[in-house]
């Protein structure tokens, strides 16, 4: 998506993202998930504060006027995120 952006005349923001909105939660699960450590979530010990989305989401718009189609899903892109950090 990176690349398609840069090589396209397109100027100011455009999300990178799947267009699709997902839970923080679930997001949060599967991190945890993956890093091996599901019992670190610990959902509702303090409120969610008002101004906190409960999802997030991307207006990917402008991406897909340049054709991007995403090759992830979450577990995939949660895992090619880790495999970068040490």
């Amino acid at each position: 998506a990176i690349e398609m952006v840069s090589a396209s005349d397109l100027t100011g923001a455009v999300n990178i993202a799947r267009g699709a909105g997902i839970a923080v939660r679930d997001l949060t699960l599967e991190v945890a998930r993956q890093l091996g450590r599901p019992d670190l979530p610990q959902f509702g010990v303090r409120p969610r504060p008002e101004s906190d989305p409960a999802e997030i989401y991307g207006d990917v718009t402008r991406l897909s006027g340049l054709g991007f189609q995403p090759d992830f899903d979450l577990a995939t892109g949660v895992a090619d995120t880790l495999s970068k950090w040490p």
